[in-house]
């Protein structure tokens, strides 16, 4: 028996009913779907926030600093066994090379070469003061400079005063020079008397060594040497030291 209801999708269907009633007016509708949009707006910013939080979390406990120091295991090691890795991993077969300042331009425009020691230094402060010791009193080092004439050797004494208790240049095996060069050598020995002088001397000392440097290169090694051992032992003054040594 076919019904003889009509239904929506017939051509011929009347509806009846007043479907008016049943319909979202244009303004209301906007009105949800902005309130639905406002509310996914903060769900999408909390939810960034939260993200946001764990990350500073996670990267805060990651550089935590731990409350005790770490344990320097290098230490634990017996002493022959330090002293063969120092030896293995800081003596070198080769010359090792010590650079001075290079001149870009003008006699008083020089460019700062900074010194790059072995990462074995990093360890700790007693992993570098024992092997300090292995590495600058066991290689061969070599001055390099741009040439024998005075500017270079001032430029070679100021490059041994910027470093002058940075590097440890009073503990270096210094054994080769380039030709030209042997006299300056006493102003090694100078350097190394500064390092090993009493605190109170050290100022005196460093201006002594800083006006001197550039008037006196061709003293002799035995004469530069007497002569600051002698100021240092009669604890002369900055003003006499000058005086006695005519700068």
């Amino acid at each position: 028996m076919v019904s003889s209801r009509k239904r929506k999708a017939d051509p011929d269907y009347v509806d009846d009913n007043n479907d008016k009633h049943n319909t979202v007016p244009d303004g209301e509708l906007g009105i949800a779907q902005s309130v639905a949009s406002r509310n996914q707006q903060k769900r999408l910013k909390l939810a960034e926030e939260q993200r946001q939080k764990l990350a500073e979390e996670a990267a805060e406990k990651h550089l935590q600093v731990p409350d005790k120091p770490r344990e320097d295991l290098m230490q634990k090691l017996p002493g022959e066994i330090r002293n063969n890795i120092y030896e293995m991993a800081l003596v070198r077969d080769e010359i090792i090379y010590l650079h001075c300042h290079r001149r870009s331009s003008g006699v008083k425009h020089w460019r700062r070469t900074k010194f790059h020691g072995p990462g074995l230094f990093l360890v700790s402060k007693q992993v570098r003061k024992e092997a300090m010791s292995v590495y600058f009193l066991t290689n061969e080092f070599r001055i390099v400079c741009s040439g024998l004439e005075l500017p270079s050797a001032i430029t070679f004494l100021e490059k041994v005063f910027e470093v002058c208790g940075k590097v440890p240049f009073h503990e270096m095996a210094l054994r080769t020079l380039p030709r030209g060069w042997q006299q300056v050598v006493s102003w090694w020995y100078i350097a190394r008397l500064i390092s090993k002088s009493p605190a109170g001397t050290d100022a005196q000392w460093k201006a002594f060594f800083w006006c001197s440097a550039s008037q006196h290169l061709e003293m002799s090694l035995d004469a530069m040497i007497s002569f600051a051992l002698a100021a240092r032992s009669r604890g002369d003054a900055e003003v006499k030291v000058k005086a006695d040594f005519k700068v």
